[in-house]
């Protein structure tokens, strides 16, 4: 199957809101499953982040990960680079989730699992928004 994008999680579930991306991304992969997308656990952290972007061959990648703050929990931030020069690569966004909680237990902490909801709708817009950009250029 060729893919028109791909989404890596980052995050680590026995860290409580540092597991919010891979619980995401097993949500979207259940929302998305008859798109051309393909859904990858990341690890730990960013590591081999480079390494795995750099065996995809596909055109646009999002990346969820976390951000430690206590101030705005659930918010997101967003980073979009496009690449000129890449071999397939045109367009990487990275998608902060800043988090509240990362001490060493299983589960989100309250202030995520109130937003979470709110989080996974923004994060599935943004997914349907590069789809349909990608769709309405191939055609």
């Amino acid at each position: 199957m060729d893919y028109e994008l791909t989404v890596i999680g980052l995050g680590d579930t026995s860290r409580q809101d540092r597991g919010v991306s891979i619980y995401l991304l097993d949500d979207l992969q259940d929302e998305f499953s008859k798109y051309p997308i393909k859904f990858i656990n990341g690890g730990l952290d960013g590591g081999d982040l480079f390494n795995l972007l750099q065996q995809l061959t596909v055109k646009k990648v999002i990346v969820l990960d976390t951000v430690e703050t206590i101030e705005n929990p659930g918010e997101l931030n967003y980073l979009t680079m496009a690449f000129n020069q890449a071999k397939t690569l045109e367009e990487l966004m990275l998608i902060t989730i800043e988090v509240f909680k990362t001490g060493y237990e299983n589960g989100l902490s309250f202030p995520l699992i109130k937003k979470y909801k709110k989080i996974l709708t923004k994060v599935k817009a943004v997914i349907e928004q590069m789809l349909t950009r990608s769709l309405m250029i191939s055609h």
